[in-house]
């Protein structure tokens, strides 16, 4: 994906620079950005694109592909309009950037840098991918970030015909918030405990939560709204967690290239998640899915993926440079 590797990941290390001791927190504090993001930009789309909220009205019956020539029309403009915005925001946030400045007091520095004994664990990329441990992180987070991509893809047609809710809706505004704050706890809580430990914990949540998606979805549409929230609270710790872990297994130095090849499983994963999730897809359309009928075994194959994670993580430890589990 192009957005992190040109934009997202220099943001992420040089956010850790002025918080070096608490890399997991700074990384949740950038990577919430996402989830406030899209909880109001998603707003500003649909005010261009929809104000009048109209539903779909697809031929092809598909619950989320409009066909109205009013709202078609918009879609130039809507480009414009963002274009526009993020602009001034990239501008005014460019010309605040600085470094942090290194200040001694006594025998700790207030600001620590890259440079300093505690980081100076630094492989390069080629030395990277001659570490186990990489390829064990590269497959988490593969099997980590398909289920995320499918069940958004694939549930929220379905969710955003079935519970008949406004444009942009039913995806980004009501799980953007929980994706914030998700980022933010997960990010606190890779400083507090080890990657094993915590990949532990958020894989054996996901894997509930998704198990119990279909009897919430059952229970109506207040409760799958909330129980959805909650499952992108957990996925949004995929965010967090990884980028602070590959600082401290491959070091600061390389980091922003590093994490782009640990990132590169989100990517090969997302595209074939994106193909699983359009192919079932266009079996369903006009359809709702019976969640306790012959479509339950997707929520049961797709709990199962953080479980394998989980199960990875605990065989093939991930060390950092004195041997200690990370």
């Amino acid at each position: 994906n192009a957005e992190y590797m040109g934009i997202y990941l220099p943001c992420l290390i040089n956010s850790i620079k002025w918080i070096p001791r608490h890399k997991g927190l700074a990384v949740g504090i950038d990577t919430a950005g996402f989830g406030l993001g899209a909880f109001i930009f998603n707003r500003v789309q649909t005010a261009v694109l929809n104000p009048n909220g109209e539903k779909p009205n697809n031929p092809s019956g598909h619950p989320i592909y409009y066909a109205q020539t009013n709202i078609l029309e918009e879609v130039p403009k809507v480009f414009w309009v963002l274009g526009i915005i993020y602009l001034w925001i990239q501008l005014i946030c460019i010309g605040l950037l600085v470094e942090p400045e290194t200040r001694a007091t006594g025998t700790q520095s207030l600001t620590d840098s890259f440079s300093d004994a505690e980081t100076a664990w630094h492989l390069s990329p080629r030395m990277v991918l001659q570490q186990k441990g990489f390829f064990v992180m590269w497959l988490i987070c593969s099997l980590m970030a398909f289920v995320w991509v499918f069940l958004s893809q694939l549930i929220g047609p379905q969710f955003c015909g079935a519970a008949d809710l406004p444009f942009f809706d039913p995806i980004n505004l009501y799980v953007a918030l929980p994706a914030c704050v998700g980022r933010l706890f997960w990010g606190f809580l890779s400083d507090v405990l080890t990657f094993k430990t915590e990949l532990f914990i958020l894989g054996v949540l996901q894997s509930v939560a998704i198990f119990m998606l279909p009897l919430a979805a059952k229970t109506g549409l207040t409760m799958f709204l909330v129980w959805y929230m909650l499952i992108f609270f957990l996925f949004a710790g995929n965010f967090a967690i990884f980028p602070a872990v590959t600082v401290k297994a491959f070091g600061a130095k390389y980091a922003s290239t590093n994490l782009s090849l640990i990132f590169s499983a989100i990517s090969l994963s997302s595209l074939i998640a994106t193909i699983a999730a359009l192919g079932t897809t266009q079996l369903t359309i006009g359809k709702q899915i019976d969640v306790f009928g012959p479509w339950s075994w997707l929520f049961i194959v797709s709990g199962l993926f953080p479980l394998v994670a989980v199960f990875i993580s605990r065989i093939f430890s991930i060390k950092d440079e004195n041997g200690r589990d990370i």
